[in-house]
């Protein structure tokens, strides 16, 4: 009897840790490829990067004007976009890593977003799927990033938003902590153009350095999710 009841207690406790092990698994979990990915995506042969949306968490300064809090979002959306699109090459060109699909430049993107009378802040609320049509391409990336502060220096990314916006809505007065590290968390969603079908979903966490250059900020952020980018052939 306490043979049976040992074997029980031993096969009962081998389950449940499946079980939960099934479960951690689960959460841990935070990227999605379609199941027909490959079938849906064998024609693709271009896709877009939209501009990144940037939502603030964090406390947002006293004299921080709709018009200047637009101007930097706007900045750092290219900033995220731009990064991104030369660490996905980077990734496609390691090895025998190569990307399967051509990546529209980010210039041209934007130039046709704003020729159609789509700002940057404004591409955020559309519908990709339409935005894909638009754009002429078989497949548009979209991300967003979500984080506790603005970048402090643009200009390390090589855009310019004006020095006197930076200083004055952006200074030490507001960032005294910028030596702390953050989390910025990335929510990155690939749509078909066809058919506005979800082909890949991520999210990613990433613990960034506030001190450094913003450049090095950003591309450490994107390098994480570049990895997972699924159009590439391994």
């Amino acid at each position: 009897m306490c043979q049976n009841i040992t074997a029980m207690t031993k096969h009962l406790f081998i389950s449940a840790s499946l079980l939960f092990a099934a479960l951690l698994f689960t959460a841990c979990n935070r990227f999605y490829k379609n199941p027909d990915f490959e079938a849906k995506t064998q024609d693709h042969r271009t896709i877009a990067l939209l501009p990144f949306q940037i939502m603030i968490t964090g406390r947002l300064p006293k004299d921080l004007t709709p018009e200047n809090r637009k101007k930097i979002e706007e900045a750092e959306s290219v900033a995220f976009q731009r990064s991104f699109y030369s660490q996905i090459h980077i990734v496609g060109a390691r090895g025998t890593r190569q990307l399967s699909v051509i990546v529209q430049p980010t210039e041209k993107t934007n130039q046709i977003l704003t020729d159609n009378g789509i700002g940057t802040v404004e591409s955020w609320d559309q519908d990709p799927q339409k935005l894909a049509e638009l754009l002429g391409v078989d497949a548009v990336v979209r991300c967003k990033a979500i984080k506790q502060r603005y970048l402090s220096n643009l200009e390390s990314i090589g855009v310019q938003v004006g020095t006197t916006i930076l200083n004055s809505v952006l200074g030490l007065g507001y960032f005294g902590w910028a030596g702390r590290t953050n989390d910025v968390e990335v929510m990155t969603n690939i749509i078909d153009a066809s058919d506005g079908d979800n082909l890949f979903s991520g999210r990613d966490e990433v613990s960034v350095d506030w001190s450094r250059p913003a450049n090095e900020a950003v591309e450490q952020i994107n390098r994480r999710i570049a990895r997972r980018f699924p159009y590439v052939n391994k």
